[in-house]
């Protein structure tokens, strides 16, 4: 795994029970990685998915991939305990919608852990590029694509996030904080890894 995977694993593993209770439901925003499978060995109890298609309607199953756009998930309110969003909401315009729907699917007390281009040092999020009225994309700056296990082309990045999407998240009743992770012991290395550990209150 890269970094960023094993920094979220070690994280969760400090804020989420060691043996976690029967019942207990794990979501990830991703489902054809191995990062998925590790984590389906782990916990068990655990759902993935994959955005495949902006034509199909979230819950729909291709190939054995269940797509889901985070903007508009099929679950039912309340339905996880944890959710686990690695490298997603750079990639949704509307990514204020993706976060009232991570709200919407946690239960009371659920916990989400994020992973985002940050900017530590901007208060509000940089926006790179955003789709105007008539659909099609306004690059406000350099097209940056990120790696894509569905588009070997990539996926385009429309925003490099600042603290407004903390405060966002802590206005809907996702109280947020950032850990910050290093560690050579486990191979979190490089520039530190900045996760957003959110609580439904």
């Amino acid at each position: 795994f890269n970094s960023r995977q094993r920094a979220i694993y070690y994280s969760m593993l400090a804020h989420i029970p060691a043996s976690i209770p029967v019942g207990y439901s794990i979501y990830l925003t991703e489902q054809n990685t191995e990062f998925f499978n590790f984590m389906k060995m782990q916990y068990g109890n655990i759902t993935g998915s994959e955005y495949v298609s902006p034509s199909l309607a979230s819950g729909t199953n291709v190939n054995g991939l269940r797509h889901e756009d985070l903007t508009r998930l099929s679950f039912e309110q309340n339905s996880f305990d944890v959710l686990v969003c690695l490298e997603v909401l750079e990639h949704i315009p509307a990514y204020e919608k993706a976060i009232t729907e991570i709200h919407r699917v946690l239960k009371h007390g659920g916990k989400a852990f994020i992973t985002t281009p940050f900017i530590p040092a901007n208060q509000d999020t940089l926006i790179r590029a955003k789709i105007k009225e008539d659909g099609q994309i306004e690059h406000l700056l350099p097209p940056d694509y990120h790696g894509d296990p569905m588009n070997s082309q990539g996926i385009l990045c429309f925003q490099y996030f600042g603290w407004d999407l903390v405060d966002k998240m802590n206005s809907i009743g996702l109280k947020t904080k950032v850990e910050i992770i290093w560690s050579r012991k486990y191979g979190i290395l490089g520039e530190d890894i900045l996760i957003l550990i959110a609580e439904k209150i």
